[in-house]
């Protein structure tokens, strides 16, 4: 994904599924992460519609509607250009575009995340019967 973004321009708090490599291109970001053991202070998943999105306001958290955010420790940074992050899954962010800013992700799984949420043995075998018998060339496949 490439992102292209003014000064100002937020993300929402959040977490993502898969790893994230995100790299700065151009511009500046103010970056704060919540390991993924905060997120019941981050009170994640949430019962937003999308549940990795926080109804937490990072700028202007409503600690009376939201307590146990007081017990978050976030992590802020600044990442220039020309730096990259390594975001593990479930670790919740939010984002502040500092200047324009040109930036580039990539989220990925392991081999071991892939087969654990998309396959299972039985399901592979079923599927691979179907493009490939044992014994069979090219030519009768």
């Amino acid at each position: 994904m490439l992102w292209l973004g003014p000064a100002g321009a937020t993300s929402a708090l959040h977490f993502d599924l898969h790893h994230n490599f995100n790299v700065q291109l151009f511009g500046r970001k103010k970056w704060v992460i919540f390991p993924r053991a905060q997120q019941d202070s981050l009170y994640l998943p949430s019962t937003l519609r999308l549940n990795h999105f926080s109804p937490v306001n990072y700028e202007a958290p409503d600690l009376a509607t939201f307590p146990k955010y007081r017990y978050a420790t976030p992590i802020e940074f600044v990442l220039n250009p020309g730096e990259v992050i390594f975001l593990p899954g479930g670790w919740a962010h939010y984002v502040k575009t500092l200047e324009f800013s040109i930036t580039l992700n990539y989220w990925f799984v392991t081999w071991r995340q892939y087969i654990g949420e998309k396959f299972t043995r039985q399901y592979l075998r079923r599927k691979l019967s179907k493009i490939w018998r044992p014994g069979a060339t090219a030519a009768t496949t």
